[in-house]
């Protein structure tokens, strides 16, 4: 039996076959026939005849299809940044039996209406690698500007020999990263003072950046301190094309480190981001001031001096508050508040000031007179700091006063002699104490000379302030009457807790 298709172009395992009795008047053979198009294809069996049957053919019309193929998107599922680009790649398999081939030709490339940009409107497969069966193309594809899910279909147009085919790749288009960067605009703030905060939100991902929009909200970490919004609205920054900024105020009202949170609320194209900084907030400024400065006071006269404290920094002022600690450097005075003995006094509003703060100590120099430092030392609080200040304080000796009697003195000229009386009075307005030492004794005669010319005082008894002396004045009898009178002049030299004074008187000499 002889075969043919007519010119087909198609192939037989073999141009005959053998007939073999099948059944009864029956014999069949069997051949096998590759096609080489699609389409109708006649096939033609002859019958050559033998000896008994003469000879004869028959035709059977076969349908050929085209090749099957399965197409498929890589990657898949895929992931993709707003405005950055990714590559799609289109697989195309002949997945029909028998001998495959290449399939060739172009495919076209869709996202459903997505709004997203393929780099041109198909691909044209080339051999994948070393395959016999399979081609692939690659495109380019920028997705849409919004994030969510994209449908990606690659449509295969088919070949001569092979059928269309469509493959689909689930791609989720992600929202652009943001970086946050936070600055402090004041170089050293403190306690109740306004710092400025700055946020720079830059669009971090790859391909093309865009200019993130929308608020950025802040947090102190609940450390306490108080911004002017809650928010600040981001506006590009200078002529970038990819960051943008926003300044918030803070007012700490605490001192220490404080962490700024500035967190990004993201757009509908960028993520959400926060950034993060540390700021040490210091405590507000003090200056002390100690009154009366310069001071003066007595030995033994205490005096009441005054710290005022001042918040001296910029910003909202705030009282000072706590104790002020006092000192003399050691001299050996001491203080006292209500007859108390204490070093330290706790400081109250002065007046109806909003930054000032007062207290007051009373101070009882030693029992030296001269020059002392007095400082008072503000101990701060949980908002100020320290500070010091101090007063010269003059302790003077007491004053005194010298008085001589009799005053006026008239003696007889028959009398060669005549006794003073010095009293020597510690005159101070505070605590007095009995006068020491020596009186010096001065004539308006200095043909006489006075021996001895001084006496040593001794305390009054029953005074607590006053001391004596007495002093004899010779000036020699003579028998010729001389009327004759003199000054007679009584210096205390003072001691160390008592200044010098002096009194004079007059002497006269009479005739009897």
């Amino acid at each position: 039996m002889s075969w043919s298709d007519n010119s087909a172009g198609g192939t037989f395992s073999s141009p005959t076959c053998t007939l073999a009795a099948s059944s009864g008047a029956s014999s069949t053979c069997t051949i096998s026939y590759t096609p080489s198009k699609s389409g109708q294809i006649w096939i033609t069996a002859t019958y050559s005849g033998d000896t008994t049957n003469a000879g004869g053919s028959g035709t059977s019309a076969l349908a050929v299809t085209i090749r099957a193929t399965k197409t498929t998107v890589t990657p898949n599922p895929a992931t993709a940044t707003i405005g950055t680009g990714i590559t799609l790649h289109a697989k195309i398999l002949d997945s029909s039996l028998g001998t495959k081939s290449i399939p060739t030709g172009t495919v076209s490339w869709s996202d459903g209406g997505a709004g997203g940009s393929f780099n041109a409107t198909s691909c044209t497969l080339a051999q994948f690698g070393t395959s016999t069966s399979t081609g692939m193309c690659n495109i380019a594809y920028t997705p849409p500007a919004n994030a969510g899910p994209v449908t990606i279909t690659a449509t295969y147009s088919g070949d001569s020999t092979h059928k269309i085919s469509s493959g689909t790749s689930a791609l989720t288009v992600t929202l652009r990263a943001t970086k946050d960067t936070i600055s402090q605009k004041t170089a050293a703030p403190i306690v109740d003072v306004v710092t400025n905060f700055d946020v720079k939100v830059l669009d971090s991902s790859s391909g093309t950046k865009s200019i993130p929009t929308g608020t950025v909200s802040w947090s102190d970490g609940g450390a306490g301190g108080s911004f002017t919004t809650a928010s600040c609205t981001l506006t590009q920054f200078g002529t970038s094309t990819s960051t943008s900024v926003c300044t918030i105020a803070y007012t700490a009202h605490n001192a220490g480190p404080v962490t700024i949170t500035g967190t990004y609320s993201g757009d509908g194209t960028h993520k959400t981001s926060s950034g993060a900084l540390t700021s040490t907030i210091s405590l507000r400024a003090t200056t002390t001031t100690v009154l009366p400065s310069p001071a003066t006071t007595g030995l033994g006269e205490p005096i009441t001096l005054y710290a005022k404290v001042l918040d001296s920094s910029v910003g909202t002022k705030s009282i000072p508050t706590g104790t002020v600690s006092w000192s003399d450097g050691g001299a050996g005075g001491s203080f006292t508040i209500g007859g108390s003995n204490t070093s330290t006094c706790t400081l109250a509003q002065f007046g109806t000031s909003t930054s000032t703060g007062r207290c007051a100590i009373v101070y009882s120099p030693p029992a030296n007179a001269g020059t002392f430092t007095i400082t008072a030392t503000y101990s701060g609080d949980a908002i100020h700091k320290t500070s010091s200040s101090s007063s010269a304080l003059t302790v003077t000796t007491d004053p005194t006063s010298t008085t001589i009697t009799p005053k006026p003195a008239t003696v007889s000229n028959s009398v060669d002699f005549v006794t003073f009386h010095v009293t020597v009075v510690d005159t101070s307005p505070g605590t007095q104490t009995i006068p020491s030492g020596l009186v010096i004794w001065k004539s308006s005669d200095l043909s006489v000379p006075i021996s001895p010319d001084s006496c040593t005082l001794a305390a009054v008894a029953g005074s607590s302030n006053t001391s004596a002396c007495d002093f004899t004045d010779k000036y020699g009898a003579n028998d010729s009457c001389v009327v004759f009178s003199e000054t007679i002049t009584a210096t205390y030299a003072g001691d160390s807790t008592h200044l010098k004074s002096s009194d004079t008187t007059l002497l006269s000499i009479t005739c009897p």
